[in-house]
């Protein structure tokens, strides 16, 4: 009887269909470090939709850094701003996925940030993260370590589900 056992479980799990990531996994932008060339002017969107993210002031684009041993872009938060020509203003709803480690321990500085509408920003810090009628604190200080922060924001109207 032992030896029968596994096999309705192995007939079990070859019949089992599991969800494919693509299936909702879609994203409008995807910049990845580890994709830059050598000499390039923008960083192109993974996601082929075309939204690359372009230096403001002209500077080429190195994945000069290093974050657990994969390759990262160092910004200064000063004059390293880069923008993607994404419109937002129809949107309800955002999630951004970020990989940074601040070197600085001291000041709060900021980490991305866009306007969805006029007066209707949303920004992510080493310390906070707000939105269009909030702000959180998630941190009493920066970390110098590597961190992954995801944010999710949904501002629709009251009574609307998200999609």
């Amino acid at each position: 009887m032992k030896k029968l056992l596994p096999v309705p479980f192995l007939l079990l799990t070859l019949t089992i269909n599991a969800q494919k990531p693509n299936n909702f996994l879609q994203p409008e932008v995807w910049l990845r470090a580890d994709k830059l060339s050598e000499e390039t002017t923008v960083w192109e969107d993974q996601s082929k939709n075309g939204y690359d993210a372009v230096p403001e002031n002209d500077s080429a684009l190195r994945a000069n850094g290093i974050i657990n041993f994969n390759k990262a872009i160092t910004l200064n938060g000063e004059d390293s701003k880069l923008n993607i020509p994404i419109n937002l203003s129809s949107a309800s709803q955002l999630t951004i996925l970020t990989v940074y480690n601040s070197k600085g321990t001291l000041d709060e500085r900021a980490i991305w940030g866009a306007t969805i509408n006029p007066g209707q920003d949303v920004l992510l810090s080493t310390q906070r993260v707000t939105g269009p009628q909030s702000i959180a604190k998630y941190s009493e200080g920066n970390m110098n370590l590597p961190v992954v922060n995801t944010s999710s924001q949904y501002w629709g109207k009251a009574g609307e589900g998200v999609d």
